[in-house]
């Protein structure tokens, strides 16, 4: 996992708190792998995403599937859309 730099892989615990967070984590959402861990999963969304259910969404697509499908995503930390 730390050697895939183009890709944002984390993993959160059952209660949502990160547990690991990749150079392409870092890279994509400008949190530093220290910054993120232990923080609530929901730093990579923006606001608008968590006002508008998103977080909620894409978290359900996860629990079912174990892993998030999607091709975009956003920084919480610099509110800019990344894909």
């Amino acid at each position: 996992m730390q050697s895939v730099k183009n890709f944002c892989i984390l993993t959160m615990d059952t209660s949502g708190f990160i547990n690991s967070w990749n150079p392409g984590a870092e890279a994509m959402s400008c949190y530093t792998t220290a910054e993120a861990i232990g923080r609530p999963g929901a730093i990579i969304f923006t606001k608008e995403d968590r006002d508008s259910g998103e977080r909620e969404n894409e978290w359900g697509t996860c629990d079912a599937m174990a892993v998030v499908p999607t091709s975009a995503g956003t920084s919480g930390k610099t509110a800019r859309v990344f894909s």
